[in-house]
């Protein structure tokens, strides 16, 4: 039986058995393929191989597997294996043993070196990825190794935070039941009180609706006598800020800066912002007051909070707020301003405990105030003879110019040049060196080279003999200060605007080129003593009397806010004689045929009073009045002109038009008055109500509340 050689392998075996038979090769032994096996098989099972001594301890001997095995004829390019003729059976088994071989050897390739190499290549490719994928595990973990050790502990101190967090809660469900059984110590006296009045009044009843169930629910049973209960410290201050050691023990955080403010009093209740947002709110008026800055929480509601901004103008170690007293937990006070006469309506102890000597109805504009009696000023004299209303008059005038002269830090005066303010400088002038002040008083004005207030502020600083500084006012620097004056004023009222400019201009020079904090200005005396000359064209004194009262009662909205937040813009505190309350009580309540213009004159009454004393020259007694929004530019083209050609190219026509649709609240008739309203918008979006209208001249055609529009306007010879 003849069988071809094979001398190709690849399309006989499987990717598979090449890999096995290449592996094989390398250890010296040869791997049969699925055929191989199938013909030993066949020969193992018929018996002609199993007794056959090749596959014995000889088959080495075997000539298959000799040295001649190399030039078989099998392994030429054409062998073919010749007929033979019949064999002997051992021949025979060595024929069958020849055939086996020469089947195997078919699968040997003549060019295993290079399979040989192409494995070499695979493993050491192998390796070179096993070895990547080992750095890669190291760098893996050292990565892992550093952010564990690095997290480690901030996770340990962010349980701790939650464990405090959760001890706090625990605190605050103490104090929850706490004040839950405070309410039914509470319900328990309402019943009781009840019981004895028989009815509640009815707007005790209506507070108490309010709280759900509180009046229907069963009167609790009878208790103990109270203990006191510790009110646990729930979010207090203190546990993120050590206070002063001189303070008392209070959950506080008081802060110390350097700069000069007004006192800012801030409150807010109901709100779940965390501390670190209220904080940050209540410091948005920190401009207000500058030597200590202190928030509160109400015994420990974080919803209940109170922050104060001080300027110690009196006293500057003690007097902070909110103030309260241990015995009433829940009372606190905060207020803003000095009481003048503290020392004569309240007791004050040794141990510094207060009694107060009387309390009585707060003051009201028309009515004398209740603490005149207690006030140092001269006896005044009765009736309304004009000699003895105008010693009146300067009587309680300098009275109010003295007691405003309290105060730790230096002392100033806005100095316009027109009646007001002259009057109020030259009586402090004359105060402060009767009660021998170590500095001289200064005195600060503002306006262009050229204006009638800059030149009539310079005659009365000289008369005087203050220390004088003016300031140069540009309408460059006017228009640049317009959007931050609007935010500070909280208004959008034309004229207010216009005039708060100025102030707030001279204000800034005030704080930054001088060490007057506290200063004087004549804010008022056109409300009070009827100083704008529309009060010439009044119906009749009784009108002008009516429209004065009205002025004094509106002036929060105007004149006031002006002086107010322009100057606590820039750390000042604004004092203001005028507007006394015994001062202008008594103004008020003199006949309403005295305080009218006379003679072509407004306020003649109280030029007249002053008339002869040469407090300060003959030509301020009786200048004309001006108002400070125009008086600090000449008359050749007034502040309100400037900066109505500045908003011309602002606000054009169609924007006008759609004033009404937009501001359906005092809708703006004019350019400035729809930018102004515009810039208010943009800060305080949807509060135009906190002003209730413009301020306008009265009984004159008018369309502009600038004094220089109106018709009866005359301004001085030397304008």
């Amino acid at each position: 039986m003849a069988m071809e050689p094979r001398y190709e392998r690849g399309a006989a075996l499987s990717p598979l058995e090449e890999s096995s038979a290449e592996v094989s090769r390398d250890s010296g032994v040869v791997s049969l393929s699925a055929s191989s096996l199938s013909m030993a098989s066949e020969a193992l099972s018929s018996g002609a191989v199993s007794q056959s001594p090749s596959f014995g301890g000889n088959v080495s001997q075997s000539p298959s597997f000799g040295p001649a095995v190399p030039q078989s004829p099998s392994f030429g390019p054409s062998a073919a294996l010749e007929p033979q003729a019949a064999l002997e059976p051992n021949e025979q088994d060595e024929e069958m043993l020849k055939r086996t071989a020469l089947s195997y050897s078919t699968y040997i390739r003549a060019n295993a070196g290079e399979e040989i190499l192409c494995l070499e290549k695979s493993l050491e490719e192998m390796l070179t990825r096993v070895d990547e994928f080992v750095g890669m595990l190291d760098m893996i973990r050292n990565d892992t190794s550093q952010i564990v050790n690095t997290n480690l502990p901030q996770i340990h101190r962010k349980a701790e935070d939650m464990r405090e967090i959760y001890r706090k809660i625990d605190k605050l469900e103490a104090f929850v039941k706490m004040v839950a059984a405070n309410v039914s110590a509470m319900e328990e006296q309402v019943t009781q009180a009840e019981g004895e009045v028989k009815t509640l009044p009815g707007a005790f009843k209506k507070i108490f609706r309010s709280v759900p169930g509180f009046l229907n629910k069963p009167a609790s049973p009878k208790r103990t006598p109270q203990q006191h209960q510790e009110i646990p410290p729930v979010f207090r201050t203190d546990d993120y800020f050590t206070p002063h050691p001189e303070q008392e023990t209070c959950p506080t955080l008081c802060l110390r800066v350097q700069r000069r403010k007004m006192c800012g009093i801030w409150a807010l209740f109901g709100s779940d912002e965390c501390l670190s947002v209220q904080c940050t709110s209540a410091m948005k008026i920190a401009h207000r007051g500058p030597d200590a800055f202190r928030f509160e929480n109400v015994n420990g509601f974080t919803n209940c909070c109170f922050g104060f901004h001080r300027l110690a103008i009196v006293d500057q170690l003690y007097g902070m707020q909110p103030l309260h007293v241990k015995k009433f937990p829940y009372l606190y006070l905060c207020y803003n301003g000095e009481i003048y006469n503290h020392k004569q309506i309240f007791d004050l102890k040794p141990s510094g405990k207060v009694k107060s000597i009387k309390l009585d109805r707060f003051h009201c504009t028309t009515d004398e105030p209740k603490h005149a009696v207690y006030d140092n000023a001269e006896e005044l004299g009765k009736g309304f003879a004009l000699e003895t209303v105008k010693a009146n008059i300067k009587i309680l005038f300098e009275n109010a110019v003295r007691k405003r002269l309290m105060a730790h830090r230096r002392i100033g005066c806005l100095l316009s040049g027109g009646l007001d303010s002259s009057l109020v400088a030259a009586t402090l002038v004359k105060l402060a060196k009767e009660q021998e002040l170590q500095y001289p008083v200064q005195t600060f004005s503002i306006g262009a080279e050229d204006s009638p207030d800059a030149i009539a502020a310079r005659k009365v600083a000289a008369h005087l003999g203050s220390e004088h500084h003016e300031v140069n006012f540009t309408p460059e620097e006017g228009i640049k200060a317009l959007e931050e004056v609007i935010v500070h004023l909280e208004s959008y009222d034309i004229t207010t605007v216009r005039a708060s400019v100025g102030m707030y201009l001279v204000s800034k020079f005030i704080r930054e080129k001088t060490d007057s904090v506290v200063i004087f200005s004549g804010e008022g005396a056109d409300e009070l003593t009827q100083g704008y000359i529309y009060f010439h064209k009044a119906p009749s004194p009784k009108a002008a009397a009516e429209d004065s009262v009205r002025l004094m009662n509106e002036l929060y909205m105007f004149d006031v806010l002006r002086a107010d937040r322009t100057t606590a813009a820039h750390g000042l505190e604004l004092r203001v004689p005028f507007l006394d309350h015994r001062f202008s009580a008594y103004y008020l309540s003199l006949p309403p045929e005295m305080r009218v213009p006379k003679d072509g004159v407004e306020k003649y009454l109280l030029r007249d009073t002053f008339k002869g004393l040469n407090l300060i020259p003959d030509e301020i007694l009786w200048r004309h009045k001006e108002a400070f929004s125009d008086g600090m530019t000449s008359t050749k083209k007034s502040w309100y002109a400037i900066l109505q050609d500045h908003i011309e190219s602002e606000i054009n026509d169609s924007q006008l038009e759609k004033a009404a649709k937009l501001y359906p609240h005092n809708t703006p008739t004019t350019k400035e008055g729809f930018y102004y309203r515009q810039v208010f918008e943009k800060h305080y979006p949807g509060r135009s109500e906190w002003i209730s209208h413009y301020w306008m001249p009265r009984w004159i055609k008018a369309t502009d509340p600038s004094a220089r529009t109106l018709s009866i306007y005359k301004p001085d010879k030397d304008q």
